[in-house]
């Protein structure tokens, strides 16, 4: 695996897990989840759900006593935090087990 800041600061064990981590897509989509529902999904409106537009954190800064400017700037500093969770999921994909294939004979030779 290429050395990066990342894995630079993982023990062997932790690398480890998280390539046990890519073993189960489904997980690492799981957990995406669990930690992006609270900033993507807050205010929006679902089935069998209890419906309140003030856990959003869009309105929330909105309709704080931000100037325009600094409202902005709020929203921009949200969508960077996304941003940046989004690239970390990216990273955990890059640990993966690369096991040895065997050498196939060439029945031409």
């Amino acid at each position: 695996m290429k050395e990066t800041i990342i894995n630079a600061n993982l023990s062997e064990e932790e690398v480890a897990l998280l390539e046990g981590l890519n073993e189960n897509p489904k997980l690492i989509e799981a957990i995406r989840k669990v930690m992006l529902v609270a900033i993507q999904s807050n205010g929006v409106a679902k089935a069998n759900l209890v419906y309140n537009p003030m856990y959003n954190w869009a309105i929330q800064i909105a309709q704080s006593k931000l100037s325009n400017e600094e409202t902005g700037e709020a929203v921009k500093v949200v969508s960077e935090g996304l941003s940046g969770i989004q690239l970390a999921f990216n990273e955990l994909l890059h640990f993966k087990k690369f096991e040895d294939k065997p050498k196939k004979e060439n029945p031409a030779l």
